[in-house]
């Protein structure tokens, strides 16, 4: 697992160089007898400025400590094999709707922190899954597979998984936004057509249309929030 390790030494090499200038600031400090007060005012406002670099600091490294917790829930997660009930609006179903269940089996999450230039959200994260899609959409009543309620859907939640039919493997990128000491989701792409993730995105409850949010997928919209 990818553990944003330049990000880290980035910060630790900030901090040596931080630690040592403050050292040259106390030796300077105590051979201050006799400078001007413009010379003495100078110097307090250089050490305000070395103050604000060390709070940035601690927000790094309270970014990145809070990031890995995140990407351990998420590894907790997919060890589950989890499932989606996916609902999206379908004309040629007779209710308007069309319901499946997909199911992830993760083989691959990385993740990586960086900086960004917003005040708001000093830094961004990613989360990087490759993982086999699974679902039982054939198995369904409609003339392009799934089922055209939700009864039916519940009542075949567990069989008929076969690969999917687009994709076997997927590769998608999750982003955060670190803004108040909280890491906020953004959204989910898929990597190699750089668009939205319509099942993903809508059991993490920010649905795109066609697809549609279901309370079936709280746990899912839990794993971004919390």
């Amino acid at each position: 697992m990818k553990f944003g390790k330049n990000f880290a030494n980035e910060v630790f090499h900030e901090k040596v160089a931080e630690m040592f200038m403050i050292r040259q600031i106390m030796v300077k400090w105590r051979s201050m007898k006799g400078y001007s007060i413009v010379t003495m005012v100078g110097l307090a406002a250089f050490i305000s400025l070395i103050s604000t670099t060390a709070n940035a600091d601690n927000e790094a490294d309270q970014a990145l400590t809070l990031f890995k917790a995140k990407v351990g829930q998420f590894e907790r997660f997919f060890a589950q094999e989890p499932t989606i009930l996916y609902k999206q609006i379908f004309s040629h179903s007779p209710t308007g709707f069309l319901y499946y269940h997909i199911r992830i089996n993760l083989q691959k999450i990385t993740f990586d922190v960086q900086r960004s230039n917003s005040l708001v959200s000093p830094y961004i994260g990613f989360i990087y899954l490759s993982y086999e899609r699974e679902d039982n959409q054939t198995c369904g009543d409609t003339v392009v597979g799934g089922y055209s309620t939700y009864e039916k859907a519940i009542e075949n939640a567990t069989g008929c998984f076969h690969p999917s039919k687009y994709s076997t493997i997927e590769d998608v990128r999750i982003a955060f936004a670190f803004q108040d000491g909280h890491w906020v989701y953004k959204d989910v792409i898929r990597v190699k057509y750089n668009i939205v993730s319509l099942p993903l995105a809508a059991a993490f409850g920010n649905p795109v249309a066609p697809g549609l949010r279901v309370d079936d997928n709280r746990a899912w919209e839990e794993l971004v929030s919390k």
